[in-house]
């Protein structure tokens, strides 16, 4: 349209709650990362492991436009790690229009990222409430019981992942630090 001024997203995403899983949750993280931006939703995470560390993570984040859309056009890959932009075991996106990520699941093996499930709502473009939750799955055994799982236990009709921390430690996913936000009006 020509037009290079920025249109200010319907919604906005507050705050920045940790909550930590896992069989050593309060142990130090390998890798993390909290998006800042208050327009951005995660929509996409991609992981690896080596030498029992997460040396490789990705979170794709999405704006959400003037209208209440997740803009899956206007994104942002975070790369995070000792090896950042090594190739991925894992890789899982929303796969529906409007779909942010809530929580997450993981298990780890044979110093891989073998199972991986993201934590889904539908963003309503009218209200900014999270409806209709869902779960996806991926990784070389993606049906395998999970080592940790994070979820909001509160207000999760607003409620969504920011950010994510993780350490493994003997073969195993043994800290996961989410880092939640809320959705608001603006």
């Amino acid at each position: 349209m020509g037009n290079d001024v920025a249109v200010d997203s319907k919604f906005k995403i507050t705050g920045s709650i940790e909550e930590r899983y896992g069989t050593e949750p309060n142990h130090s993280l390998e890798v993390e990362y909290t998006q800042t931006d208050d327009d951005r939703v995660l929509v996409g995470v991609g992981l690896r492991a080596k030498s029992d560390n997460i040396t490789t993570m990705h979170l794709k984040y999405a704006r959400i436009d003037e209208n209440g859309n997740v803009d899956t056009e206007d994104t942002e890959l975070v790369k995070e790690g000792t090896d950042p932009n090594h190739q991925l075991e894992v890789w899982l996106q929303c796969p529906k229009q409007n779909e942010v990520i809530v929580g997450l699941g993981l298990r780890a093996k044979s110093d891989n990222v073998t199972t991986m499930r993201i934590y889904t709502r539908t963003l309503n473009t009218d209200t900014g409430k999270l409806e209709h939750p869902d779960e996806h799955r991926g990784g070389s055994e993606p049906d395998h019981t999970l080592e940790v799982k994070g979820l909001p236990t509160t207000e999760e009709d607003i409620t969504l992942l920011r950010g994510l921390g993780l350490r493994m430690r003997s073969d195993n996913i043994t800290t996961m630090a989410n880092f939640y936000g809320k959705v608001s009006p603006r």
